[in-house]
Protein backbone atom coordinates (compact mmCIF):
# COMPACT_ATOMS: atom_id res chain seq x y z
CA UNK A 1 0.00 0.00 0.00
CA UNK A 2 1.97 3.39 -1.13
CA UNK A 3 -0.20 5.39 1.43
CA UNK A 4 -1.58 3.50 4.60
CA UNK A 5 -3.50 6.62 5.43
CA UNK A 6 -5.67 6.16 2.50
CA UNK A 7 -8.53 3.33 2.93
CA UNK A 8 -10.32 3.49 -0.79
CA UNK A 9 -9.74 4.43 -4.61
CA UNK A 10 -11.74 7.48 -3.89
CA UNK A 11 -9.46 8.90 -1.46
CA UNK A 12 -6.67 8.34 -3.64
CA UNK A 13 -8.47 10.65 -6.49
CA UNK A 14 -9.27 12.95 -4.04
CA UNK A 15 -5.57 13.74 -2.95
CA UNK A 16 -4.72 13.75 -6.99
CA UNK A 17 -7.05 16.00 -7.85
CA UNK A 18 -6.48 18.53 -5.20
CA UNK A 19 -9.98 18.36 -4.17
CA UNK A 20 -10.89 18.43 -0.04
CA UNK A 21 -11.77 15.61 1.21
CA UNK A 22 -15.46 14.65 1.90
CA UNK A 23 -15.82 12.77 5.03
CA UNK A 24 -19.90 12.00 3.61
CA UNK A 25 -19.09 9.67 0.39
CA UNK A 26 -18.93 6.24 1.41
CA UNK A 27 -15.95 3.87 1.15
CA UNK A 28 -13.85 6.38 3.01
CA UNK A 29 -13.04 4.93 7.09
CA UNK A 30 -13.51 6.89 9.73
CA UNK A 31 -10.04 8.09 11.54
CA UNK A 32 -8.44 6.70 14.15
CA UNK A 33 -9.19 8.21 17.76
CA UNK A 34 -5.96 10.04 18.86
CA UNK A 35 -4.35 7.93 21.65
CA UNK A 36 -4.69 9.11 25.12
CA UNK A 37 -2.36 11.53 26.94
CA UNK A 38 0.57 11.45 28.75
CA UNK A 39 2.87 12.84 30.89
CA UNK A 40 5.08 14.85 28.89
CA UNK A 41 8.81 15.77 30.41
CA UNK A 42 9.49 18.33 27.83
CA UNK A 43 8.26 22.15 28.70
CA UNK A 44 6.56 24.14 25.55
CA UNK A 45 4.66 27.36 25.57
CA UNK A 46 1.71 27.52 26.01
CA UNK A 47 -0.61 27.63 22.70
CA UNK A 48 -2.97 30.64 22.55
CA UNK A 49 -5.19 28.77 19.77
CA UNK A 50 -5.71 25.54 21.57
CA UNK A 51 -9.28 25.90 23.27
CA UNK A 52 -12.48 23.67 23.70
CA UNK A 53 -13.72 25.77 20.75
CA UNK A 54 -11.04 24.90 18.07
CA UNK A 55 -11.18 21.28 19.30
CA UNK A 56 -15.19 21.12 18.44
CA UNK A 57 -13.89 21.34 14.40
CA UNK A 58 -11.78 18.21 14.26
CA UNK A 59 -12.52 16.77 11.04
CA UNK A 60 -10.42 13.68 11.60
CA UNK A 61 -6.76 12.94 11.18
CA UNK A 62 -7.10 11.29 7.62
CA UNK A 63 -9.14 14.26 6.33
CA UNK A 64 -6.29 16.63 7.38
CA UNK A 65 -3.70 13.83 5.99
CA UNK A 66 -5.66 14.03 2.89
CA UNK A 67 -5.76 17.57 2.58
CA UNK A 68 -1.72 17.67 3.46
CA UNK A 69 -1.60 15.10 0.20
CA UNK A 70 -3.36 17.64 -1.82
CA UNK A 71 -1.30 20.48 -1.09
CA UNK A 72 1.95 18.40 -1.60
CA UNK A 73 0.19 17.92 -5.20
CA UNK A 74 0.15 21.67 -5.68
CA UNK A 75 3.75 22.17 -4.55
CA UNK A 76 4.62 19.59 -7.06
CA UNK A 77 3.17 20.93 -9.45
CA UNK A 78 4.36 24.43 -8.83
CA UNK A 79 7.68 22.91 -8.92
CA UNK A 80 7.11 21.20 -12.56
CA UNK A 81 6.03 24.97 -13.75
CA UNK A 82 9.00 26.55 -12.84
CA UNK A 83 10.87 23.43 -14.25
CA UNK A 84 9.68 23.75 -17.52
CA UNK A 85 10.28 28.00 -17.59
CA UNK A 86 7.55 29.44 -16.46
CA UNK A 87 9.17 32.19 -13.94
CA UNK A 88 7.89 34.62 -11.99
CA UNK A 89 8.16 37.17 -9.32
CA UNK A 90 7.28 34.86 -6.07
CA UNK A 91 6.68 37.79 -3.66
CA UNK A 92 4.26 39.63 -5.93
CA UNK A 93 0.56 38.41 -4.43
CA UNK A 94 -0.78 37.02 -7.93
CA UNK A 95 2.08 34.44 -8.20
CA UNK A 96 1.81 31.20 -7.63
CA UNK A 97 4.15 30.67 -5.33
CA UNK A 98 2.15 33.38 -2.94
CA UNK A 99 -1.36 31.34 -3.28
CA UNK A 100 0.14 27.98 -2.74
CA UNK A 101 1.64 29.82 0.34
CA UNK A 102 -1.58 30.82 1.31
CA UNK A 103 -3.09 27.46 0.99
CA UNK A 104 -0.20 26.57 3.21
CA UNK A 105 -1.35 29.07 5.86
CA UNK A 106 -4.68 28.51 5.56
CA UNK A 107 -4.47 24.59 6.37
CA UNK A 108 -2.12 25.10 9.08
CA UNK A 109 -5.50 27.67 10.67
CA UNK A 110 -7.54 24.98 10.37
CA UNK A 111 -6.04 22.34 11.62
CA UNK A 112 -6.83 21.11 14.62
CA UNK A 113 -4.21 22.36 17.58
CA UNK A 114 -5.06 18.64 18.83
CA UNK A 115 -2.72 17.37 16.02
CA UNK A 116 0.02 19.72 17.10
CA UNK A 117 3.45 18.24 17.66
CA UNK A 118 3.63 19.64 21.19
CA UNK A 119 0.27 18.11 22.24
CA UNK A 120 0.54 14.56 21.09
CA UNK A 121 3.62 13.63 23.37
CA UNK A 122 4.56 11.73 20.53
CA UNK A 123 8.14 11.32 21.71
CA UNK A 124 7.40 10.53 24.82
CA UNK A 125 5.45 7.29 24.06
CA UNK A 126 6.88 3.78 23.96
CA UNK A 127 7.52 1.69 21.26
CA UNK A 128 4.66 -0.48 22.03
CA UNK A 129 2.21 2.10 22.29
CA UNK A 130 3.14 3.52 19.17
CA UNK A 131 2.57 -0.21 17.54
CA UNK A 132 -0.70 -0.27 19.33
CA UNK A 133 -2.07 3.17 18.21
CA UNK A 134 -0.35 2.76 14.23
CA UNK A 135 -3.26 3.47 12.67
CA UNK A 136 -3.51 7.02 14.09
CA UNK A 137 -0.07 7.88 14.13
CA UNK A 138 0.96 6.89 10.13
CA UNK A 139 -1.02 9.50 9.11
CA UNK A 140 0.02 12.12 11.43
CA UNK A 141 3.60 11.38 10.90
CA UNK A 142 2.59 11.30 6.95
CA UNK A 143 0.56 15.23 7.72
CA UNK A 144 3.85 16.26 9.61
CA UNK A 145 6.24 15.36 6.83
CA UNK A 146 3.75 16.89 4.32
CA UNK A 147 3.83 19.79 6.25
CA UNK A 148 7.17 20.98 6.89
CA UNK A 149 8.55 19.28 3.75
CA UNK A 150 5.77 21.83 1.31
CA UNK A 151 7.59 24.88 2.58
CA UNK A 152 11.22 23.74 2.56
CA UNK A 153 10.64 22.53 -1.11
CA UNK A 154 8.53 25.97 -1.70
CA UNK A 155 11.94 28.04 -0.55
CA UNK A 156 14.56 25.34 -2.28
CA UNK A 157 17.68 27.52 -3.03
CA UNK A 158 17.46 25.69 -6.28
CA UNK A 159 14.28 27.72 -7.47
CA UNK A 160 15.37 30.80 -6.12
CA UNK A 161 18.53 30.52 -8.20
CA UNK A 162 16.60 30.35 -11.35
CA UNK A 163 12.82 30.17 -11.24
CA UNK A 164 12.65 34.23 -10.85
CA UNK A 165 11.38 36.42 -13.67
CA UNK A 166 13.56 39.96 -13.17
CA UNK A 167 16.55 40.69 -11.82
CA UNK A 168 14.61 42.47 -8.90
CA UNK A 169 14.95 40.20 -5.85
CA UNK A 170 14.13 41.75 -2.75
CA UNK A 171 16.76 41.12 0.00
CA UNK A 172 14.04 40.77 3.35
CA UNK A 173 12.51 37.68 0.74
CA UNK A 174 15.25 36.12 -0.14
CA UNK A 175 16.45 35.95 3.67
CA UNK A 176 13.15 34.63 4.29
CA UNK A 177 13.23 31.90 2.03
CA UNK A 178 16.43 30.50 3.43
CA UNK A 179 14.93 30.91 7.01
CA UNK A 180 11.96 28.60 6.14
CA UNK A 181 14.26 25.98 4.10
CA UNK A 182 16.45 25.79 6.93
CA UNK A 183 13.68 25.64 9.59
CA UNK A 184 11.37 22.92 7.94
CA UNK A 185 14.26 20.96 6.71
CA UNK A 186 15.28 20.54 10.18
CA UNK A 187 11.65 19.64 11.35
CA UNK A 188 11.41 16.65 8.63
CA UNK A 189 15.30 15.47 10.06
CA UNK A 190 14.02 15.49 13.77
CA UNK A 191 10.78 13.72 12.60
CA UNK A 192 12.40 11.20 11.12
CA UNK A 193 15.32 10.91 13.70
CA UNK A 194 12.75 10.65 16.06
CA UNK A 195 11.32 7.96 14.59
CA UNK A 196 14.47 6.17 14.68
CA UNK A 197 15.62 6.74 18.07
CA UNK A 198 11.89 5.19 19.18
CA UNK A 199 12.51 2.22 16.90
CA UNK A 200 8.87 3.28 15.23
CA UNK A 201 9.63 1.79 11.43
CA UNK A 202 8.31 4.38 8.88
CA UNK A 203 7.79 1.73 5.76
CA UNK A 204 5.80 4.64 3.41
CA UNK A 205 7.60 4.94 0.25
CA UNK A 206 5.95 8.83 -0.14
CA UNK A 207 7.89 9.87 3.31
CA UNK A 208 10.93 7.93 1.53
CA UNK A 209 10.28 10.76 -1.61
CA UNK A 210 10.03 13.88 0.87
CA UNK A 211 13.18 12.60 2.22
CA UNK A 212 15.34 12.83 -0.79
CA UNK A 213 13.71 16.07 -2.03
CA UNK A 214 14.64 17.65 1.31
CA UNK A 215 18.45 16.27 0.90
CA UNK A 216 18.35 18.09 -2.11
CA UNK A 217 18.11 21.33 0.09
CA UNK A 218 20.14 20.48 2.73
CA UNK A 219 23.00 19.66 0.03
CA UNK A 220 22.98 23.39 -0.56
CA UNK A 221 23.68 24.11 3.08
CA UNK A 222 26.90 21.59 3.27
CA UNK A 223 28.51 24.70 1.18
CA UNK A 224 28.19 27.35 3.96
CA UNK A 225 31.51 28.34 5.22
CA UNK A 226 29.95 28.72 8.98
CA UNK A 227 31.01 25.51 10.52
CA UNK A 228 28.14 24.87 12.61
CA UNK A 229 25.99 25.26 9.60
CA UNK A 230 27.97 23.22 7.22
CA UNK A 231 28.22 20.43 9.99
CA UNK A 232 25.14 20.28 11.16
CA UNK A 233 24.18 20.09 6.90
CA UNK A 234 26.05 17.16 6.74
CA UNK A 235 24.87 15.20 9.86
CA UNK A 236 20.93 16.06 8.49
CA UNK A 237 22.45 14.27 5.16
CA UNK A 238 23.89 11.29 6.74
CA UNK A 239 20.29 10.79 9.11
CA UNK A 240 18.54 11.20 5.22
CA UNK A 241 20.96 8.90 3.56
CA UNK A 242 21.04 5.85 6.64
CA UNK A 243 16.91 5.73 6.14
CA UNK A 244 16.98 6.24 2.66
CA UNK A 245 18.77 3.33 2.47
CA UNK A 246 16.73 1.16 4.60
CA UNK A 247 13.61 2.35 2.57
CA UNK A 248 15.36 1.46 -0.87
CA UNK A 249 15.58 -2.30 0.37
CA UNK A 250 11.93 -2.67 -0.07
CA UNK A 251 11.08 0.36 -2.24
CA UNK A 252 13.54 0.02 -5.80
CA UNK A 253 12.23 3.53 -6.63
CA UNK A 254 13.55 4.86 -4.39
CA UNK A 255 17.22 3.38 -4.61
CA UNK A 256 17.51 5.58 -8.01
CA UNK A 257 17.00 8.43 -6.17
CA UNK A 258 19.54 7.42 -3.73
CA UNK A 259 21.81 7.40 -6.37
CA UNK A 260 21.40 10.89 -7.44
CA UNK A 261 22.01 11.93 -4.39
CA UNK A 262 24.77 10.30 -3.57
CA UNK A 263 26.26 11.92 -7.35
CA UNK A 264 25.24 15.05 -5.83
CA UNK A 265 27.43 14.14 -2.84
CA UNK A 266 30.44 13.37 -4.55
CA UNK A 267 30.63 16.65 -5.70
CA UNK A 268 30.54 17.72 -2.23
CA UNK A 269 32.82 15.70 -0.62
CA UNK A 270 35.33 16.41 -3.84
CA UNK A 271 35.27 19.87 -3.34
CA UNK A 272 35.84 19.20 0.43
CA UNK A 273 39.25 17.50 -0.17
CA UNK A 274 40.34 19.64 -2.79
CA UNK A 275 40.38 22.76 -0.26
CA UNK A 276 38.58 22.30 2.81
CA UNK A 277 38.58 26.04 3.36
CA UNK A 278 37.27 27.61 0.58
CA UNK A 279 33.99 26.13 -0.49
CA UNK A 280 33.69 29.81 -2.86
CA UNK A 281 33.01 28.07 -5.89
CA UNK A 282 30.51 24.79 -6.35
CA UNK A 283 30.05 23.26 -10.24
CA UNK A 284 26.98 21.21 -10.72
CA UNK A 285 24.59 20.42 -12.92
CA UNK A 286 20.71 21.71 -12.27
CA UNK A 287 19.26 18.63 -13.78
CA UNK A 288 20.49 16.22 -10.99
CA UNK A 289 18.19 17.93 -8.42
CA UNK A 290 15.94 18.33 -10.64
CA UNK A 291 14.93 14.47 -11.60
CA UNK A 292 14.92 13.98 -7.83
CA UNK A 293 12.15 16.92 -6.94
CA UNK A 294 10.20 16.37 -10.64
CA UNK A 295 9.39 12.99 -11.09
CA UNK A 296 8.05 13.62 -14.63
CA UNK A 297 11.61 13.98 -15.57
CA UNK A 298 12.48 10.53 -14.61
CA UNK A 299 9.45 9.30 -16.39
CA UNK A 300 10.28 10.82 -19.53
CA UNK A 301 13.79 9.48 -19.13
CA UNK A 302 12.97 5.74 -18.33
CA UNK A 303 9.89 5.85 -20.97
CA UNK A 304 12.15 6.96 -24.12
CA UNK A 305 9.84 9.83 -24.32
CA UNK A 306 11.70 13.22 -25.69
CA UNK A 307 12.79 15.80 -22.89
CA UNK A 308 11.65 18.93 -22.79
CA UNK A 309 13.68 22.03 -24.35
CA UNK A 310 14.44 23.11 -20.42
CA UNK A 311 16.00 19.61 -19.87
CA UNK A 312 17.68 19.37 -23.21
CA UNK A 313 19.41 23.09 -22.95
CA UNK A 314 20.35 22.34 -19.53
CA UNK A 315 24.63 22.77 -20.91
CA UNK A 316 23.84 25.97 -22.64
CA UNK A 317 21.57 28.01 -20.52
CA UNK A 318 22.91 27.51 -17.10
CA UNK A 319 26.29 28.16 -17.28
CA UNK A 320 25.88 31.85 -15.59
CA UNK A 321 28.14 32.14 -11.91
CA UNK A 322 26.09 33.12 -9.25
CA UNK A 323 27.42 34.80 -6.36
CA UNK A 324 26.19 35.14 -3.24
CA UNK A 325 27.03 36.76 0.07
CA UNK A 326 25.26 35.61 3.20
CA UNK A 327 26.21 33.74 6.18
CA UNK A 328 23.87 30.59 7.09
CA UNK A 329 22.11 30.15 10.39
CA UNK A 330 20.34 26.98 11.85
CA UNK A 331 17.23 27.65 13.37
CA UNK A 332 16.72 24.30 15.10
CA UNK A 333 17.29 24.24 18.78
CA UNK A 334 17.02 21.00 20.94
CA UNK A 335 17.10 22.77 24.26
CA UNK A 336 13.64 23.22 26.00
CA UNK A 337 14.59 24.24 29.16
CA UNK A 338 13.16 27.72 28.39
CA UNK A 339 9.63 28.45 27.88
CA UNK A 340 8.89 29.57 24.47
CA UNK A 341 12.12 28.52 23.46
CA UNK A 342 11.89 25.33 21.33
CA UNK A 343 13.35 26.70 18.25
CA UNK A 344 15.16 29.93 18.03
CA UNK A 345 16.53 32.31 15.36
CA UNK A 346 19.59 34.16 15.84
CA UNK A 347 19.11 38.00 14.54
CA UNK A 348 21.15 38.13 11.52
CA UNK A 349 23.17 41.28 10.32
CA UNK A 350 23.08 42.65 6.92
CA UNK A 351 26.02 41.91 4.52
CA UNK A 352 25.93 44.90 1.62
CA UNK A 353 25.93 42.99 -2.03
CA UNK A 354 29.29 44.02 -3.84
CA UNK A 355 30.01 44.76 -7.25
CA UNK A 356 29.73 42.10 -9.92
CA UNK A 357 31.57 41.58 -13.12
CA UNK A 358 30.08 41.75 -16.60
CA UNK A 359 28.64 38.82 -17.65
CA UNK A 360 27.47 36.98 -14.12
CA UNK A 361 24.24 36.64 -12.78
CA UNK A 362 24.61 38.51 -9.35
CA UNK A 363 22.86 37.00 -6.38
CA UNK A 364 24.48 38.27 -3.46
CA UNK A 365 20.94 39.76 -2.37
CA UNK A 366 20.16 36.35 -2.56
CA UNK A 367 20.08 34.88 0.89
CA UNK A 368 20.82 38.05 2.10
CA UNK A 369 22.11 37.05 5.50
CA UNK A 370 23.08 33.20 5.28
CA UNK A 371 25.73 32.80 2.75
CA UNK A 372 29.32 33.98 2.97
CA UNK A 373 31.09 36.66 1.21
CA UNK A 374 32.61 35.45 -1.78
CA UNK A 375 31.15 31.94 -2.74
CA UNK A 376 29.41 31.28 -6.39
CA UNK A 377 27.73 28.61 -7.70
CA UNK A 378 28.35 27.86 -11.10
CA UNK A 379 25.43 25.63 -12.93
CA UNK A 380 26.21 23.55 -15.96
Amino acid sequence: MLLECVHSRKDVQCSVHHVRPNNTHTGVSPSAPQPAPVDCSRNYSQDLTYSDAASKKDAGINAYCLRALSLWGDVSQYLHGIRSGKKEDPWVPESAFHKVMADLFEFEARLDPRYFFRNVSFCDRSLAELERDREFWTPWLLMQFLSHAALAVLNHPLIHLMGFKTNIRPRLFLQHTVEQALYHTGWVVRLISSCQALGFVVHDPFIGQILVSMATIIWFFQFARDESVSKTAVENMNVLESHLSQLSMTWPHLLCALEQLRELQVIAENKKNDNPNDRAQVIFQPLKIWRILDPTIMCQIQSGSPMSVADQDDSQSSSDMIRVATTFVHPVVEDQDEPGQDFALETPSYNYPQEHQPGELSLEEFLGDFFDPSPSWNLL
